[in-house]
């Protein structure tokens, strides 16, 4: 839903409407994008827990390249141990 108000935003920007009118139409946009936000957030919050968890480990893994490589060298070798 959101890629199809992406979609929208782009074919309100290239049409030949008055800029008052796209301008209010790329306000009720960002609202139906916020409210379906909101509606998400919501819905489903294990699965946006999770995928915050994956944004942070994927920031501090761009931050900290070589400690991210390390902490996984020694997990899979822990695991290969079997512990």
């Amino acid at each position: 839903m959101l890629d199809k108000l992406t979609q929208l935003e782009d074919e309100v920007r290239a049409c030949s409407l008055p800029e008052f009118q796209k301008q209010e139409l790329m306000i009720h946009i960002d609202n139906l994008r916020n409210e379906l936000n909101s509606t998400e957030h919501h819905s489903n919050p294990v699965k946006n827990a999770l995928n915050n968890l994956r944004i942070a480990a994927l920031e501090f893994e761009k931050d900290h390249p070589t400690l991210t490589k390390n902490v996984n060298e020694i997990s899979i070798m822990l695991s290969n141990m079997g512990i």
